[in-house]
């Protein structure tokens, strides 16, 4: 419905398809703004001259079917508390989101174990780059009780037991040209809403500097050429 929504209002209607369009400019006193205080019960939403709240705490949205379908897919998490995962590890943070691993803890034949827990902070934007929480920098709310698992997003590898990781080369990835994508989550429960957080290998795992390349050589295949004729 977003993406219907906004290509109509960006897209001129004359565009022939063959080019990059010109986007048309929205008028944001045309939309709606909804309250991100999810604490609030029950959430505040209303056109852009009729609302009366802070609106420095709000999400625009382009028109009130999507303002109001975005309150309620945050219906079922007012009133909850906000937790946070971090990496244990030594990272390279590309525009505030995304988390390359530079030092990778390696627990077996190409296999890492990306260390992760709850968060002791509410994240804070990184060179004033990502996400921009309320409250970035004070202390966190954390349930230690719940679990935190760690899954492959994409790339050649694979979850194994213990939140571990393993490269995995198969047809859909034969080989490093894909960076390596992964996912740490912790379900919602005791209060607290679920959470996630995104981590990052380089593409061919540029950048990591320990251990040495190896090379697997195969014995030469015997010459197959012949002078006579084959049957087909």
């Amino acid at each position: 419905m977003w993406i219907t929504k906004v290509t109509a209002a960006r897209v001129p209607k004359d565009w022939d398809g063959k080019s990059s369009p010109h986007l048309l400019t929205l008028d944001h006193t045309k939309g709606w703004l909804t309250d991100t205080n999810l604490n609030a019960t029950p959430l505040e939403g209303a056109a852009w001259n009729d609302y009366s709240g802070n609106r420095d705490t709000t999400s625009w949205h382009i028109d009130e079917e999507i303002a109001k379908a975005s309150i309620a897919y945050h219906a079922g998490i007012t009133g909850l508390e906000d937790q946070f995962l971090t990496w244990n590890e030594a990272l390279f943070v590309d525009a505030g989101v995304r988390n390359f691993f530079t030092n990778p803890k390696w627990t077996g034949t190409a296999t890492w174990e990306p260390r992760v827990s709850f968060a002791h902070k509410v994240p804070a934007q990184v060179n004033g780059q990502g996400p921009k929480w309320l409250g970035g920098g004070i202390d966190a709310a954390q349930n230690n009780d719940a679990p935190i698992s760690v899954r492959v997003l994409s790339g050649p590898a694979r979850a194994k037991e213990n939140n571990q990781l393993t490269l995995h080369f198969d047809a859909i990835y034969p080989n490093f040209s894909s960076k390596i994508v992964f996912l740490a989550s912790a379900p919602q429960g005791n209060g607290f809403r679920a959470t996630e957080l995104v981590g990052m290998m380089n593409r061919g795992f540029k950048g990591l500097n320990k251990g040495a390349q190896q090379i697997i050589s195969f014995e030469s295949l015997p010459d197959r050429i012949t002078s006579k004729s084959l049957p087909i």
